[in-house]
């Protein structure tokens, strides 16, 4: 599906990594409309001006035979390229959307625009909070990039709702096929696409997950050329190998090479390490975390007793006396609850941090937790899982 107008002129650029280009391939965003009559250009336009309280450029296409019922282009304050928005009918999407939701849609609403290198995850929930707030009654979006589709409850939670946001992985989806791991959405941020290959069965799970986090930190990190090394866990050191080809992966290393990073996935596997987390979804969590702080003390206080439960607390300790200032975010097991903290006791050993060893206990209070989680015999539940403004008693 494409767009009638060439609006995205843009110019070649050294990136500032080897795994780095700009600029970006395109984003795009289709909107499925409820019934068969098509939404009309100036309704569009005139929801976006409301939405942003902007007088907007437009850009209007010659129409087509054949083509699509309207297109224009619109440049808007928080977009970093200008948007195409077109209206168009597809089968395919009219039949996917309908078994997904219910509704029956005839026509759809498709808006493409490039996103920014340096804050692609904030340009895409302002592309998703703007496309759902113009069209509040579009029962689903997809996303062409990775192949996901966002309901209303998802939007409504994870972008409307301006005390969370969705994580990295919204802009990708990992593929997997004959035991290669890849991802698939990187490039719209202008990164290479990255991938591991002869991953052996029990150890493709860790390499999806695995994989997902190292793109999430190249987000934030300028990941290193052949010669450099990345650590993505205390000691542990991946190495990239750029692909000849423009649309070619960089494949993941050991330190030593290998077509995998065995080492690294192996200490995954474990369950002893994890892959460092961005700045901001470590802020994210923190942020949620202690919002729904009430919530959790309460499940502690009705459920400490309970054998097939454990309650658990992340707290970040710092080693202040290295040449460094180290942080590590470490988990503690709550063994008894006062009022609004808990007692907690350490559960793994400290791979940064020095002083402390497992069984050591300590208060921890709302202001100092960064995580926490309820793990149950259905799966884990944490902070994303509770809504911040619930009772907390």
């Amino acid at each position: 599906m494409d767009f009638p107008l060439d609006i995205m002129q843009t110019e070649t650029g050294d990136g500032r990594s080897p795994l780095r280009f700009d600029p970006p391939t395109t984003t795009m965003l289709l909107a499925p409309w409820p019934g068969e009559d098509a939404l009309s250009m100036d309704a569009i336009l005139q929801a976006i001006a409301n939405c942003t309280g902007q007088e907007l450029n437009v850009r209007v296409a010659e129409p087509e035979e054949g083509g699509a019922d309207w297109a224009c282009q619109v440049e808007i304050e928080g977009l970093p390229a200008p948007c195409a928005i077109w209206c168009d009918r597809s089968e395919d999407l009219s039949l996917a959307a309908q078994e997904i939701t219910g509704v029956e849609c005839g026509t759809l609403v498709a808006f493409e625009t490039m996103l920014s290198t340096d804050d692609p995850l904030t340009n895409y929930i302002n592309l998703v909070r703007l496309v759902s707030m113009c069209m509040p009654d579009t029962p689903v979006l997809h996303d062409t990039g990775s192949g996901y589709w966002l309901e209303q409850d998802r939007i409504q939670q994870d972008f409307l709702d301006m005390d969370r946001e969705p994580p990295e992985d919204i802009l990708w989806r990992i593929e997997v096929e004959d035991g290669t791991v890849r991802t698939a959405g990187l490039r719209r941020c202008g990164r290479v696409e990255l991938a591991m290959h002869d991953i052996p069965e029990p150890m493709r799970q860790t390499a999806i997950e695995t994989i997902s986090d190292i793109a999430a930190l190249a987000l934030e990190l300028e990941l290193p050329g052949p010669d450099g090394l990345l650590e993505i866990s205390p000691g542990i050191r991946v190495r990239f190998e750029p692909a000849d080809g423009d649309d070619a992966p960089a494949t993941i290393h050991d330190e030593g090479g290998g077509s995998h990073p065995a080492t690294a996935l192996q200490a995954m596997c474990s369950g002893d390490v994890a892959v460092f987390r961005t700045t901001r979804r470590s802020r994210q969590t923190t942020r949620l975390a202690q919002a729904t702080w009430g919530q959790f003390v309460g499940a502690c206080r009705d459920g400490i007793d309970d054998n097939t439960v454990d309650f658990l607390v992340q707290v970040p300790f710092e080693q202040v006396d290295a040449e460094e200032p180290l942080r590590e975010h470490l988990w503690l097991q709550v063994i008894g609850v006062d009022d609004d903290t808990v007692e907690a006791r350490l559960v793994h050993q400290p791979r940064l941090v020095t002083g402390i060893d497992v069984g050591w206990t300590t208060t921890v209070a709302a202001d100092e937790v960064s995580n926490w989680m309820v793990d149950t015999e259905d799966g884990p539940i944490g902070p994303g899982d509770i809504d911040p403004e619930a009772d907390a008693s």
